[in-house]
């Protein structure tokens, strides 16, 4: 898990302590809504994509980027949340890139099927990284039901802006 970039609190209040800075997590709806889920486990893995790891790993499964222990770790929060303190990263560069994440995220910090996208994107860009842009999309799309090409390519936009992409540039790719 490497150096923890956070506090020496457990694993549990530091993920609490984030996700109230994040705004997106409320733990009365997690355990009843499947999109809360789905929120929070694309979430966390944008921002660790970010630079920003707090220590979950993830792989592949039926919605994309899955973290059993992120999970695990949710519902355990849900009983901690209220006293959860708000959590800051001990590096000033890591809380501008925190702070940088949660502008980019803007308002689609609440939209599961954006950030179900946008992560399994950069997933596949990573666990494929000689597949083309063609490839991951053909890849995504037999995942998530209905993806448009517009979506498809305002996530893939967003990761490239953000540097996140590992492509090559070139024509197969752009």
């Amino acid at each position: 898990m490497g150096r923890n970039r956070l506090t020496d609190l457990p694993r549990v209040s530091v993920l609490g302590g984030l996700l109230k800075r994040i705004g997106n997590y409320d733990p009365g709806s997690f355990r009843g809504k499947f999109e809360a889920r789905l929120i929070l486990q694309k979430t966390i893995y944008l921002m660790q994509a970010f630079g920003l790891n707090i220590g979950y790993s993830y792989s592949w499964y039926l919605r994309g980027p899955y973290s059993v222990d992120l999970t695990r770790d949710a519902y355990e929060l849900t009983n901690k949340f209220d006293r959860a303190p708000l959590a800051r990263f001990v590096a000033d560069e890591d809380e501008k890139k925190f702070h940088g994440f949660l502008v980019s995220l803007g308002d689609k910090r609440n939209d599961d099927r954006w950030l179900e996208i946008t992560a399994s994107i950069h997933f596949l860009g990573v666990a494929l990284p000689t597949r083309t842009k063609e490839g991951i999309h053909s890849e995504v799309a037999r995942k998530i039901h209905g993806l448009s090409r517009k979506e498809f390519d305002k996530s893939w936009e967003w990761l490239a802006e953000h540097g996140l992409l590992r492509h090559k540039r070139g024509k197969r790719n752009e």
